[in-house]
């Protein structure tokens, strides 16, 4: 075996153009993977300058020892944004050019992070070179085109009492996709330079705000028509050829294993709990005083649960119980008496927050594949209390280092009630992570990483 692997991954790019969990992850790995000796080559798509050109490979300037290559005319990246203009998403290439640049470059590994703005023909030319490919399981982009698997703040299979969502709740549900003009100018050079303007942050968070609720239910009435529902599933299909072309499936949690098996056939897999490099062992006794401090650092959002804590910490608050507060990092329509909020924020930020923080709490409506927050929050020594659609429940021992619960009105209120009741709970919750809890590192987990691509 070589000392050293060449290893290219693809993903959507470096931050600042690209931020969330996905990019942390990939990125914080590839520059463990090179500390640890290996040769790193990152695959990302770029600007669009024709749909109807084929794509071209331009090797951009190194950062942080990773070599940059942009894919110029790539398929769409839509993020969470949804589908609704198939063919783009699906529009054939010449193999040519990711045949010659696979052969140019000869990578040991492919590790792909996501499929979006990648054409099937690059896994072609991967499996015509014999190169194998691995691919990490960050969202559900592939199976849903919404990303999330998310409808009407319920997981639209389960809606459907189905294994399968059966596409049709698909149209309404992708309805405010973004057009392709408007995609390909979030694509482009300049969208780069000013994505992280204030005028441009606050479009963007206008936007996000606008997509998150969908009312839309599905009956008979409404269903769609038999040929939008076929167009939908040709997407997927399209997608599915694509999963098959992929030699093993790194899944970040148990959830996103459950899911993916629901719809694959997945023969060579692993799960590994994923980490980032900023998870360092910070663990300290804490001292729990009157005010319960709650915290909660998601989205303000449906499917990230926001409104249903939001509800039911009012109810609590106006039944006379006033000694806690809640800590948001994102600004609520309308801020309560007992929110105190952080605004933006920082990893360097963090041990302030974990300082004033007796409980994080993380009531995902959605299935979150992990959940870097709690990961951090642990590694703090603060319990927690998540969802069980939270896939950082592979990490956190309920009743133990936190709580894992079913995640609707009843069972949260009841929980934190108990915990408002009770500072022992927390006190002894902390004393166990001091005692029995070790955060994942990155050095250690680019380990397992670099086993399991031995192993296909």
């Amino acid at each position: 075996m070589k000392n050293y692997l060449k290893i290219l991954h693809y993903s959507l790019g470096f931050p600042p153009y690209r931020t969330g969990g996905l990019t942390k992850y990939s990125i914080d790995l590839m520059e463990e993977e090179y500390n640890q000796g290996h040769q790193i080559l990152l695959l990302w798509p770029g600007q669009i300058k024709s749909y109807n050109e084929n794509p071209v490979i331009k090797k951009r300037k190194s950062q942080n020892n990773i070599q940059s290559f942009e894919i110029i005319n790539p398929l769409p990246v839509s993020l969470m944004g949804g589908i609704k203009e198939f063919d783009a998403y699906m529009k054939p290439c010449d193999k040519s050019t990711y045949y010659e640049f696979l052969k140019s470059q000869k990578p040991d590994i492919i590790h792909l992070h996501t499929l979006m703005g990648l054409h099937i023909e690059f896994l072609q030319a991967a499996r015509d070179l014999n190169i194998k490919v691995v691919f990490t399981t960050h969202d559900y982009f592939g199976l849903c085109p919404k990303v999330t698997f998310l409808y009407k703040n319920k997981i639209c299979f389960e809606l459907l009492n189905s294994n399968d969502c059966q596409c049709l709740n698909c149209e309404e549900c992708n309805k405010n996709a973004l057009s392709l003009n408007k995609i390909k100018l979030l694509q482009s050079p300049i969208y780069r330079l000013v994505k992280n303007t204030k005028i441009v942050k606050k479009s963007r968070r206008k936007f996000n705000s606008n997509t998150q609720a969908n009312e839309f239910e599905y009956s008979e009435e409404n269903a769609l028509s038999t040929d939008q529902v076929e167009n939908y599933k040709k997407l997927r299909m399209y997608y599915f050829n694509m999963f098959e072309k992929i030699d093993k499936f790194h899944f970040n949690s148990t959830n996103t294993e459950n899911i993916y098996k629901k719809f694959l056939n997945i023969k060579n897999s692993s799960v590994i709990s994923i980490t980032h490099s900023d998870i360092k062992d910070n663990i300290v006794e804490k001292s729990f005083k009157d005010i319960l401090k709650i915290t909660y650092l998601g989205q303000v959002s449906e499917y990230k649960g926001f409104f249903l804590l939001k509800e039911v910490l009012d109810e609590i608050y106006l039944e006379g119980y006033h000694n806690f507060s809640l800590n948001i990092s994102s600004i609520p329509p309308e801020v309560e008496p007992y929110m105190n909020v952080i605004g933006d924020y920082s990893y360097d930020d963090l041990n302030q927050i974990f300082k004033k923080t007796d409980l994080l709490i993380v009531p995902s409506l959605c299935k979150e594949t992990f959940s870097f927050v709690t990961l951090e929050a642990l590694s703090y020594g603060v319990p927690v209390l998540i969802s069980d659609n939270v896939g950082a429940k592979d990490i956190v021992e309920d009743n133990k280092s936190g709580f894992i619960i079913n995640m609707n009105k009843n069972e949260l209120k009841q929980s934190i009630l108990k915990l408002y009741e009770s500072r022992e709970i927390l006190i002894n919750m902390n004393r166990y992570i001091i005692e029995n809890y070790r955060p994942l590192l990155i050095e250690e987990h680019v380990k397992f990483i670099l086993d399991f691509y031995l192993i296909i």
